[in-house]
């Protein structure tokens, strides 16, 4: 056993955790004043670097030592995927082109099903993984405005899990390694299996790892152009409606004559075709996945959230309960 620290050496711990501390929420602040502008090159760079210096407090949290998992974005997935993006000007503020991104495991399809219906006219939309060149001839105007909408990154990956375990019921051939653990599992081996995700997330996760489990940070990283637009707009997916008459505000237009249009039946519709049992998988997954990371106390959802710092940063999110001390009172 080791003796009991004296006065002087908890006071030392505790100045070198302050300067570790400080030197992370440094980072994150960069980080999050690079990651919103296209033309600054330097969001991966930060991203990182922030990963890099957060590592020990993620191994700190699971007591164990872990591989670590480089920051790449999402073309340097091992199954790359290009950001998709829509291109239009809006009736009522034609003088402001758009150009929203699209970020994989948020609920906004109606978002764009509203930029499609309120387009000026139809052969100014452009949809699809537009060309970084087109995008940066669009941006040469300062009037541009850049858009996504983003989702609670807590919310987004165990949702994200739950359609992962879902999507791989349709396969039911794949029965090898771990794609085995499927429907026809107790609740400790679904929550285990969604514990050893979490871990395998963390160290890269391989093919597991999709575009909709991705941390949205990295989406904005995608930036390898020369352009001076910004994010100027980032909407969260849980108030569309809200979120819409603020963007729409945000570029000196009227609201009024631009108003949200609901998708409440179109969603119905889908949501009627959708196979109940994969539905209950997928509840029941992410089900599993919440209380996978309640785990050790908590220790797997405080690991997730130092790994996933960059996207509550960002995105303005607050942390989890659990994990508001992480940064020991450092405001970023």
């Amino acid at each position: 056993e080791k003796p009991p620290q004296s006065a002087e050496e908890r006071e030392i711990d505790q100045k070198v955790k302050w300067n570790k501390m400080m030197e992370v929420a440094l980072i994150l602040a960069r980080a999050r004043d690079s990651c919103k502008d296209f033309a600054d090159g330097q969001c991966l760079t930060q991203l990182k670097e922030y990963r890099r210096h957060a590592w020990p407090f993620i191994e700190k949290e699971l007591g164990k030592n872990l591989t670590f998992f480089k920051v790449k974005g999402p073309q340097g997935m091992k199954n790359g995927w290009r950001p998709f993006f829509l291109k239009t000007r809006l009736r009522g503020c034609v003088e402001h082109p758009l150009i929203y991104m699209q970020v994989k495991g948020v609920q906004a399809k109606n978002i764009v099903t509203n930029l499609r219906k309120h387009s000026n006219r139809r052969s100014a939309i452009k949809t699809g993984h537009i060309d970084n060149k087109e995008i940066c001839r669009a941006t040469k105007n300062k009037k541009t405005v850049g858009v996504t909408f983003v989702r609670e990154p807590l919310a987004r990956f165990t949702s994200a899990y739950g359609e992962l375990m879902a999507a791989r019921r349709r396969q039911p051939n794949m029965a090898n390694g771990s794609n085995a653990a499927l429907l026809e599992e107790d609740e400790k081996s679904s929550t285990e299996h969604a514990r050893l995700f979490v871990e395998n997330f963390l160290q890269g996760g391989g093919k597991e790892v999709t575009a909709a489990i991705l941390p949205q940070a990295e989406y904005f990283a995608e930036r390898s152009h020369n352009c001076s637009a910004r994010m100027s707009f980032i909407g969260k997916s849980e108030s569309p409606a809200q979120e819409w008459r603020r963007m729409i505000h945000d570029m000196d237009c009227d609201p009024t004559k631009i108003p949200y249009l609901n998708g409440t039946r179109a969603r119905a519709a889908k949501a009627n075709k959708t196979s109940l049992s994969l539905l209950q998988l997928s509840n029941g997954a992410t089900s599993s996945m919440q209380k996978a990371l309640k785990l050790d106390g908590g220790a797997y959802l405080r690991a997730w959230c130092w790994f996933s710092m960059p996207d509550y940063v960002l995105l303005k999110y607050d942390l989890p309960a659990e994990c508001q001390d992480l940064l020991d009172g450092f405001v970023v």
